[in-house]
């Protein structure tokens, strides 16, 4: 049974404080959220999570925050057996968007109540494409449009999607945190590389590109900037066929 919601331009949205969550909850929105979890996976080479779990003496206790279909909770579970894992989400198969303000207790909270040795780790994609040096940049990119539509949408209902890991980084070591990694993974659009890893990236990453880019801006594009559902989609569909160009060599990066 679907969780109570709406339609709404042709899709189906949660009812939990209507607006704040922006994306679609239905079947779709499901095979999307999956086919995402498979792209993190393949781009952080099968590591479900890069904290050291199996080296505690005591089991895990993992909580992961925005849990979506719940697939990654339900693997970590399958890997590390004797772990207890709590899953969070308000619609329950939704990714969070949490305004800018709110991060900075977000992070107070976590390493309040973190056990000693944890951990806290976050993976997030810049949406913004960058082009390699080496490939064509598409003219006028519909990509670039559909990336600066989104984010544009995002920040007038104050659910930004910007990243700055500097930012991040400043707000976390604020918190207390004082060991930070970070890592900047490459993830083409299309599987143009003659590297094998990262052309399984790209094909995963396409696929959720072709499932999940209408999903992602319709109704904040609809609702916000004022674009008609005909207007987003036709977007949507001439980036996706720009993604399916070798030699336009486009990448976000996590």
């Amino acid at each position: 049974m679907a969780p109570p919601g709406y339609w709404a331009h042709g899709r189906y949205y949660g009812n939990w404080r209507s607006g704040k969550y922006l994306f679609p909850i239905d079947s779709e929105e499901l095979n999307r959220l999956d086919i995402f979890h498979k792209f993190f996976l393949v781009a952080r080479e099968n590591a479900l999570t890069k904290c050291k779990l199996e080296n505690l003496n005591h089991p895990a206790r993992v909580l992961d925050l925005g849990t979506g279909s719940g697939i990654w909770a339900i693997e970590i579970c399958e890997q590390f057996a004797e772990s207890a894992v709590q899953a969070v989400d308000r619609n329950m198969i939704q990714p969070r968007l949490i305004r800018n303000k709110h991060w900075r207790t977000v992070y107070r909270n976590i390493f309040q109540h973190l056990a000693p040795d944890g951990c806290l780790e976050q993976v997030e994609i810049d949406w913004n494409p960058q082009w390699e040096e080496h490939g064509e940049v598409p003219p006028d990119s519909a990509l670039t449009e559909w990336a600066n539509c989104l984010l544009d949408a995002l920040d007038l209902c104050k659910r930004s999607a910007r990243i700055s890991p500097h930012n991040v980084r400043s707000m976390i070591e604020e918190a207390g945190f004082d060991d930070f990694k970070e890592q900047t993974i490459k993830c083409y659009v299309n599987p143009w590389s003659p590297y094998r890893n990262e052309r399984e990236t790209a094909k995963w990453f396409n696929l959720g590109l072709r499932q999940g880019m209408e999903a992602m801006g319709l109704r904040p594009m609809v609702e916000h900037l004022g674009m008609s559902v005909e207007q987003v989609r036709s977007l949507c569909e001439r980036a996706i066929e720009e993604n399916s160009k070798l030699r336009y060599r486009g990448y976000c990066t996590m």
